[in-house]
């Protein structure tokens, strides 16, 4: 078993079979377990449904990341499903350690096509409720006025041992963050992405934070 940050760090080369269709920085193959050194998933075993490739364009110019959709199947409890998202860093200079960051998400919620819903992303800020009591306000990374246009490869156990190895799909995505006090009353960074199906208008929401590369492990 290698640690993420070996991996990125390239401290190792780890022997893993590859999924060479789509960008995969763990080359990991479906069915890849993966565990996590933090307090809500310590005890559970992840294994590798989905890798995605993203394509998103900015002006253009595409700026790709990887998802990896992963499944935990708790004994005597309902299925677990995340996505962990490694972003390339930007000009890395020599005396980095990590060529990518990374960020694990939950699914907070999903919803069919809602025309209101989509007004509502066009403003700079969201804000999640429940029982109409607010949770939580975010606001887009970086100002970023509308969504990212992405081509999305998609690699899972129907599609990787077909000729073309992956399916397409196309999505838009907003992004948005937040900052707050964790229970120790230390400053912390939360992320939210709401990311629409272009095939069908269907709205995924998925919240989480960064995840030291080192509290991650792969086989």
């Amino acid at each position: 078993m290698a640690t993420l940050w070996q991996m990125l760090t390239k401290k190792i080369s780890p022997d893993l079979p590859k999924t060479s269709v789509v960008i995969n920085p763990l080359k990991a193959k479906i069915g890849s377990s993966v565990q996590f050194d933090v307090l809500d998933y310590r005890d559970m075993t992840f294994f590798v449904k989905e890798v995605r490739e993203v394509a998103r364009y900015v002006n253009g110019k595409n700026f790709p990341f990887t998802d990896y959709t992963l499944m935990a199947r708790p004994l005597g409890g309902e299925d677990v499903t995340v996505k962990l998202r490694l972003m390339p860093v930007t000009n890395v200079s020599p005396g980095d350690d990590l060529t990518h960051n990374t960020v694990l998400l939950q699914k907070y919620d999903e919803l069919p096509w809602d025309q209101g819903f989509r007004d509502i992303l066009n403003e700079n800020e969201f804000v999640t409720k429940q029982d109409d009591v607010e949770t939580g306000r975010y606001w887009r990374i970086n100002d970023v006025k509308g969504g990212y246009q992405c081509v999305v490869k998609i690699v899972d156990s129907a599609n990787e041992k077909e000729e073309l190895g992956f399916k397409r799909d196309e999505i838009e995505y907003w992004d948005y963050w937040r900052e707050y006090q964790d229970e120790a009353g230390q400053p912390d960074k939360e992320f939210l992405f709401i990311e629409m199906e272009k095939s069908n208008g269907f709205f995924t929401i998925w919240k989480g934070q960064e995840i030291n590369a080192k509290r991650v492990d792969v086989r």
